[in-house]
């Protein structure tokens, strides 16, 4: 499909996407394209149980390395996410400066072309987000002096 409007139709790809519980959006900003997965066929949390030439999207932390080398990290986990977490995403599709591909899925392209077109940009307020401090102002200072 020929996009006309590159800027909006991306945002419009993007609040789509965004309304799956699965959702990979990755932008090349230079390229100017778009890799979109959505929905989820299968979820893996085992490398191990990844199936081969499938469409996989997710992570793996830092601290897999545990796993496969037995070691263990002293470090506190900030974010809690699992040491791998994958899925086999139902529909992929591919945004480019000037055309809309499905990659993957049993959808007609010209209809989910059309059903991401009528996406009404909606305003988002800014997230708000409370941040913990690890340390006190003085613990911090006295850190870093250390440091000197």
């Amino acid at each position: 499909m020929k996009i006309t409007n590159y800027d909006k139709f991306r945002k419009q790809l993007l609040q789509w996407a965004a309304s799956f519980e699965h959702c990979v959006f990755w932008e090349d900003v230079l390229a100017e394209t778009v890799l979109v997965g959505v929905g989820a066929e299968a979820c893996f949390s085992e490398i191990q149980s990844l199936p081969q030439n499938e469409w996989l999207f997710g992570h793996i932390s830092y601290d897999y390395k545990n796993k496969l080398e037995r070691l263990v990290s002293e470090h506190s986990e900030t974010v809690p996410f699992a040491d791998a977490s994958f899925f086999q995403p139902q529909f992929v599709v591919e945004l480019t400066k000037d055309s809309f591909t499905v990659q993957k899925g049993n959808f007609d392209e010209k209809k989910l072309f059309e059903e991401i077109e009528k996406q009404n940009l909606t305003q988002t307020k800014d997230a708000k987000c409370k941040v913990d401090a690890k340390l006190s102002k003085e613990e911090y200072i006295a850190k870093v002096t250390a440091l000197k």
